[in-house]
């Protein structure tokens, strides 16, 4: 399981709210460094 700081998280909520209203986008890619987006790989 994914665990976001709740910073993190409300920061992330904005944004996507923001990509859906946007006919522009058309995909979002989520990234983050080696140690700390996704454990146990």
């Amino acid at each position: 399981m994914l665990k976001l700081g709740t910073l993190v998280a409300r920061t992330l909520s904005v944004a996507l709210k923001a990509f859906d209203n946007d006919e522009t986008v058309g995909a979002i890619v989520i990234t983050g460094s080696e140690r700390s987006f996704a454990g146990n790989h």
